[in-house]
């Protein structure tokens, strides 16, 4: 997290081209050094060729109406909170919450934001990215695809688990996705969900064999998920053996695609995402929310 705070700090880093530099004395050929991070990386990118092409580089500067900002939701690390903290400033998301049945937009073929509370100035839009057969519903309607015709509501960022599918599916190499995401230690990460979810009858993944089961034992027998961010990242099932090529390339999208933050840093890391986002932190209002939702996941540690 130290390291990535240079790049979000200048998106100019010089030691960053430099880092990304062939051995040799190719430099000369360039008189801008990002130029030559450029030239290397797309002589020898590692990454799938959608991830690449479809989703900004960490180092690459802001550029107005060719980028939508895109939150790799980890569970149970926080990105709730987040969320909401974006919905008190007035953020416009894409999640899962506009195409709720419940608010009555689902059915429609057109795109629309709305605000789902009466006393919460956060608007969704009436897709659900939580899922393949929403995402490809979300592509049908027309989201982001045609995101500079007027008609298209304005839409701060999307959250969402399926890191793979909606890369391919949602961004393009005209309108690219940036990435940031907030981590956790994995131990931390697994005991959050066994506490969950031997509770939450109301989420898909509710195990009731759950419920009756110590942590030891839990731990010991039934951990639920396989490296599932290795997996989401690279595009891999579980029935699919991993090797460390495939971690290798998950660790290689991270630092490229990837602005980071950690629960455990969770102030800082808010700050680092509203760099991002061009959040005013000066606003009275984005103020009280970032004191407020702070405050709140401070309390939980």
């Amino acid at each position: 997290i130290d390291e990535q705070k240079e790049i979000v700090d200048s998106y100019f880093s010089e030691e960053e081209a430099e880092h990304l530099l062939p051995a040799g004395d190719i430099h000369e050929f360039f008189e801008d050094p990002r130029e030559e991070a450029v030239a290397k990386k797309k002589a020898v990118s590692l990454l799938p060729k959608e991830i690449d092409a479809n989703l900004m580089d960490v180092t690459n500067p802001f550029s107005d109406g060719s980028s939508t900002a895109f939150f790799w939701h980890v569970p149970k690390c926080g990105g709730t909170t987040l969320q909401r903290l974006y919905w008190c400033m007035g953020f416009t998301l894409a999640n899962e919450v506009g195409a709720n049945p419940k608010f009555g937009y689902n059915e429609r073929d057109d795109l629309i934001a709305f605000r789902p509370w009466d006393n919460n100035p956060g608007q969704v839009v009436n897709v659900d990215v939580s899922s393949h057969e929403g995402i490809m519903n979300a592509k049908k309607k027309g989201f982001l695809v045609n995101s500079l015709d007027p008609s298209h509501p304005h839409v701060d960022l999307i959250s969402t688990t399926e890191f793979q599918f909606a890369s391919m599916m949602l961004y393009t190499p005209e309108h690219q996705g940036r990435m940031f995401a907030l981590f956790r230690h994995p131990v931390d990460r697994a005991v959050s969900k066994f506490f969950y979810l031997r509770k939450a009858k109301w989420e898909p993944t509710y195990n009731e064999r759950w419920a009756g089961m110590s942590l030891d034992e839990w731990a010991s027998r039934e951990r639920g998920e396989n490296n599932w961010m290795v997996r989401q990242l690279i595009s891999k099932s579980n029935q699919e053996p991993l090797t460390s090529k495939d971690l290798e390339l998950a660790k290689e999208i991270i630092r490229t695609k990837f602005v980071v933050g950690l629960m455990d840093q969770f102030e800082e890391s808010v700050h680092r995402f509203n760099f991002l986002l061009g959040v005013d932190e000066s606003d009275a209002q984005n103020n009280q929310c970032i004191n407020e939702y702070t405050a709140n996941e401070k309390s939980k540690s």
